[in-house]
């Protein structure tokens, strides 16, 4: 496994536990990277409630922000001479690319193939691809969008644009310069499988103030069983059948819980599943599962 840039490495069995660690533990001068505004705001939350308690009336909340928020706000810092393109600026920008470009044989490039054209474009930026060199063997669509590329780029630099996929360059360039303020200390929550940019960015950083890599990891002892199952039918068929047996167990369905981190994917089938084995969510005698449409994992 790659090392992770950082000075300091925790691991931490529960969210609890690492919450607590981060109110205990980081100062105002400090900042904690975190994965999701959720974590931030479950912390400030519990960081109100300790100072009512302490009868304090008034404090400042303490310093989390996500990755691409402290990139944002250490950009505007920098007064640049250059702005963020929003994705409809980007879309637009592709869009007359395109039309400044040569023809595709056999296509007719549209509005679908703008987004698309984009997001290659910021995943070859946030990986720190090249976007511009010619490769052995590649193809004529391959050729083609390189060209597109090269002509969004100028048009970009000609109305004072920066793509996202830019700033990681751009903040490491003028943090080189000594132009970027920082914390007297960070720490970063999760982020195990950061993007090459991402992972310099935290490298350069490292070389500059502490760097302690706060870590997540699931108690072993409360994983009871593990399987492996062909497809996703196959799955939500075996979930369905766990719920059947506690329902002729007597255990209340409303004490169980079933999750992914893709719940996105399971949930329009999965509710067609629990009908056909539950009937309908509600009826007149109340609920019978809740099938949630929170944040994923």
């Amino acid at each position: 496994m790659k090392p992770v840039p950082a000075h300091y490495i925790k691991i931490f069995h529960s969210s609890a536990e690492l919450q607590k660690f981060i109110l205990d533990e980081v100062a105002l001068d400090n900042l904690v990277v975190v994965p999701h505004r959720r974590l931030a705001r479950q912390v400030w939350h519990k960081q109100r409630l300790r100072n009512l308690k302490q009868g304090l009336s008034a404090w400042e909340p303490l310093p989390l922000l996500t990755l691409p928020d402290w990139w944002s706000e250490l950009f505007q810092n920098l007064w640049p001479p250059l702005a963020l393109a929003p994705s409809l600026v980007r879309l637009a920008l592709w869009r007359r690319a395109i039309d400044a470009g040569p023809p595709l044989e056999g296509a007719a490039p549209d509005l679908e193939w703008a987004k698309n054209l984009d997001d290659a474009h910021e995943l070859l930026l946030r990986h720190g691809l090249p976007l511009d060199i010619p490769a052995p063997g590649e193809s004529l669509l391959v050729r083609w969008r390189r060209t597109i590329s090269r002509i969004y780029g100028e048009r970009l630099r000609q109305e004072g644009w920066l793509a996202p996929g830019e700033l990681p360059g751009y903040l490491l360039a003028a943090l080189s310069q000594k132009r970027i303020p920082l914390p007297a200390r960070l720490f970063v929550v999760g982020l195990e499988t950061m993007a090459p940019m991402e992972e310099r960015w935290l490298e350069a950083v490292a070389f500059h103030i502490p760097v302690t890599r706060l870590f997540l990891r699931g108690n072993p002892a409360n994983l009871q069983q593990g399987l492996v199952l062909p497809d996703r039918d196959e799955e939500m068929a075996w979930v369905a059948s766990q719920l059947l047996a506690c329902q002729q167990e007597k255990i209340p369905l409303h004490r169980l819980a079933v999750t992914s981190p893709v719940m996105d994917r399971y949930a329009p089938r999965f509710q067609k599943v629990l009908q056909e084995m539950l009937g309908p969510a509600v009826s007149e005698e109340g609920f019978a599962y809740n099938l949630s449409r929170g944040p994923s994992l």
